[in-house]
């Protein structure tokens, strides 16, 4: 899942892989599905890098707001669907649903048909091009590009200036760790734990 191939003189990134398919898509929005077989002995296939987007780390994701958390992952299931035509897991097996056949239909006419499923369960301003934008911010970000920016705020805290994690942080966090105590909810030992600088001392 995620790494970066070449195929048919172009990138592609693997986006599931069910019964012996290889799911694809491209940077441009364009899908294949391929069968493995097929595809690592296709002339000029390689594998030329990794997913570069790793998970959530537990410590944060724990502080992202219940509701923000479950919203990111239902976003990760409905483009996991349009994509692959299945929402769950790429390891497990399934029938798509007809709408999202990627032997029926292009990627915009799925992304269309998840825009109209999602307006009619309800959510607001969900449109064509909602659902590919959150589609390629997935992409590029993984889960952390799926959760409601208005639940978090970017900031640095003392002494952290030069960690590479600490945009992931989230507002109500940075805020009891400037002021040396732990967040609501979690203990002086979980403070330690998970605000440590560089230098191994919090604050």
């Amino acid at each position: 899942m995620g790494a970066q191939v070449t195929f048919e003189d172009r990138t592609w990134q693997v986006a599931a892989l069910v019964g012996g398919r290889v799911h694809l898509v491209a940077d441009d929005g364009a899908t294949a599905c391929v069968v493995a077989a097929y595809l690592v002995a296709a002339p000029g296939f390689s594998v030329i890098g990794m997913a570069a987007v790793a998970p959530p780390a537990p410590a944060l994701w724990e502080a992202v707001p219940l509701a923000a958390q479950e919203r990111a992952l239902a976003w990760q299931r409905h483009i996991r669907e349009v994509e692959t035509g299945l929402p769950d897991a790429p390891e497990k097996c399934g029938v798509p649903r007809p709408e999202y056949d990627p032997q029926r239909f292009t990627l915009a006419e799925r992304e269309g048909a998840k825009a109209r499923e999602l307006t009619a369960l309800g959510w607001a301003r969900v449109s064509r091009t909602t659902v590919q934008r959150m589609r390629l911010v997935y992409r590029r970000q993984g889960l952390w590009g799926l959760v409601d920016s208005a639940t978090c705020a970017p900031r640095p805290l003392p002494g952290v200036l030069t960690s590479g994690w600490w945009p992931l942080c989230w507002r109500p966090c940075a805020d009891a760790a400037a002021a040396g105590r732990p967040p609501p909810g979690r203990s002086s030992s979980w403070l330690s734990r998970s605000w440590r600088t560089p230098t191994g001392r919090t604050g």
